[in-house]
């Protein structure tokens, strides 16, 4: 079974989701009363809470069936982050010249998708805008899942290459189990839902 499903967790309406970056942080205090911090991440890493007013039965029975079907926390999927889910910010619409992704050399014709601190691995389909110099191309190709930007010809020695994109997150669940509970007959209550990011090598 693969460690990754390439499906988005479509949230209930009328859940709450609420959650943000977490760093990683080392604060030394000292004798002197200084202290010392030490990043231990080079980029933040994400969870989310999720609950709310009673679902109906159909939407208990999906989100059930789409958290055995991940076996829990085992094989992580896509989620869009309430907050930011667009390069623009938030959920604004993407332009090609929202972020920076790499300075061409001639040679070279793949760039990874990147905002800020965060590689993006999973653009949402057909989302992706693409600008050489500050002009907007549509002579590439991207990989999803993978975000690697490929252009049909090296872009030249020195050239900026920026890129627009909405993108979701990988993700997986907190915990083996799923809580939920009966508030009145056909309607059912989302107890809690944790949902962590998934980053690195492993999927």
């Amino acid at each position: 079974m693969s460690e990754f499903a390439d499906m988005e967790l479509i949230v209930p309406t009328g859940l709450a989701t609420t959650g943000g970056p977490q760093w990683s942080t080392q604060i030394v205090p000292l004798l002197s009363g200084a202290e010392v911090r030490n990043a231990r991440w080079a980029s933040p890493k994400r969870s989310w809470q999720i609950a709310g007013v009673p679902m109906s039965q159909r939407a208990a029975s999906d989100l059930i069936a789409f958290f055995n079907a991940r076996r829990g926390p085992h094989q992580s999927f896509r989620f869009k982050d309430p907050l930011e889910s667009s390069s623009a910010g938030g959920s604004e619409p993407p332009t090609a010249h929202d972020a920076f992704i790499g300075l061409g050399d001639g040679t070279e014709t793949a760039f990874q998708l990147k905002l800020n601190t965060d590689v993006v691995s999973l653009p949402i389909q057909d989302s992706v805008l693409v600008a050489v110099d500050g002009i907007e191309t549509s002579s590439f190709s991207v990989s999803n899942p993978g975000g690697v930007v490929t252009f049909n010809t090296p872009p030249a020695a020195g050239a900026v290459i920026t890129a627009g994109f909405r993108f979701h997150r990988k993700v997986r669940f907190e915990n083996d189990t799923l809580d939920v509970s009966v508030a009145a007959p056909g309607s059912l209550q989302l107890v809690r839902l944790g949902l962590i990011e998934v980053r690195g090598a492993a999927s």
